[in-house]
């Protein structure tokens, strides 16, 4: 049974928490790592022992010289990409030299063979780091079937079948015990989020919290009755819960979507937005995994069109009317908006304006048994008619 120890009342100083602070690189490190010290720290308002760990950037900072700089320190896209904002600019201002040292590997087919994922999967200490770090590598060894053989010896982490218990335990006597299938994620919401028991009961009380392991990864049902039983055995022994919802609750059930049944999902389907459209489940499992590109291979992209006066000419010769062109070909219609082409193409026609005078509403109103169906038949004449004052003499109140 893995157990954190406990730290006493007033175990936190200056000094303490100063020197807690120089193991971690940022705010979101301490606060994951060490949330005890992190609260202290917040709580005493020590800002000066956490501002060195802000990465807060100026306006303006990621200048050229910056951009060359930070791209100079990486030798994949992938790496460039966790800085964000440099990235982006280099892309908005096609600043493309400063990317000209980076080697783009395209992989060929069959490249993931058997020794080299037995290889590659050693980098890795559990699955999901493997399969969010490289979906290629993950999706290559679940097509093979070589799950259990490289899998094997990777640290587990909880799944729809596994969940390890942990309780919250403050110095007023209060608890929360849960159960998790993933302990990183979980500790960080009930650290972070504003919705977690755990966290208002911190900002209430201003008590740090001691976070306990009560068990390894055990299987679901198991789980469920211990969840209950550490909560009875917390409660026998006087402590307060502040557990709302009952018991045993595994959270939400996701569809286990393989690559077996996306793929033969995906071949129900033509296109990658009719697979969205009508099962999104699979389809957000292939994305996830990086199988969309395996499964709707790109055959052949439509060359751009540039559209210019002369061609945007012959083009409305198909259409009767702006409608028509609108609705069959958008592209060429806004192009013509754009330009001001639209009128010279299409010239509107002078609307005719017709005045209903006294005998035509005279003539229309005896088609009608009463003035709603006046109304209803003819419109332009009821309103004429009614305007002028003539619905009187056409259909005479009883």
């Amino acid at each position: 049974m893995d157990t954190k120890k406990r730290k006493t009342n007033g175990y936190w100083t200056y000094e303490r928490c100063k020197e807690e602070v120089s193991k971690y690189i940022n705010i979101k490190e301490l606060r994951l790592k060490s949330s005890s010290a992190y609260w202290f720290i917040r709580n005493n308002k020590w800002w000066d022992l956490i501002e060195h760990l802000r990465n807060r950037k100026k306006r303006n900072y990621w200048t050229y010289d910056k951009c060359k700089e930070v791209s100079l320190q990486c030798t994949s896209i992938k790496e460039l990409k966790k800085y964000t904002k440099a990235y982006k600019l280099i892309n908005d201002n096609n600043w493309d030299e400063l990317t000209n040292h980076i080697i783009r590997e395209i992989k060929p087919s069959n490249y993931w063979t058997y020794e080299r994922c037995k290889e590659e999967v050693l980098n890795y200490k559990t699955i999901k780091e493997l399969k969010d770090m490289s979906p290629k590598l993950y999706s290559a060894i679940i097509r093979n079937n070589w799950r259990k053989i490289l899998f094997s010896n990777m640290t587990p982490l909880g799944n729809l079948r596994k969940r390890l218990i942990y309780v919250y335990i403050f110095p007023d006597n209060h608890f929360y015990v849960g159960l998790t299938c993933d302990e990183y994620k979980r500790n960080y919401y009930h650290i972070n989020n504003k919705k977690s028991p755990v966290f208002k009961h911190i900002k209430i009380s201003g008590f740090m919290t001691n976070y306990v392991l009560l068990t390894d990864y055990v299987d679901v049902i198991e789980a469920k009755e211990l969840e209950e039983f550490y909560l009875n055995e917390y409660i026998n022994k006087g402590y307060i819960p502040l557990n709302k919802a009952k018991t045993g609750g595994l959270g939400n059930k996701n569809n286990k979507w393989n690559y077996e049944k996306c793929k033969n999902a995906a071949s129900n389907f033509t296109t990658k937005s009719e697979f969205y459209k009508k099962n999104s489940g699979a389809y957000s499992a292939t994305l996830k995994n990086g199988w969309i590109d395996e499964f709707f291979p790109i055959k052949y992209k439509r060359p751009s069109h540039k559209w210019n006066y002369e061609t945007l000419k012959i083009e409305t010769l198909k259409y009767k009317t702006r409608k028509d062109f609108y609705i069959c070909n958008n592209n060429a219609f806004q192009t013509c908006c754009r330009n001001g082409w639209l009128n010279e193409f299409f010239p509107e026609k002078e609307n005719r304006i017709f005045k209903w005078f006294y005998n035509e509403c005279l003539d229309k109103s005896k088609l009608y048994k009463n003035r709603k169906a006046f109304q209803n038949g003819c419109c332009g004449a009821f309103k004429s008619s009614k305007r002028n004052g003539w619905l009187d003499e056409f259909f005479p109140k009883k």
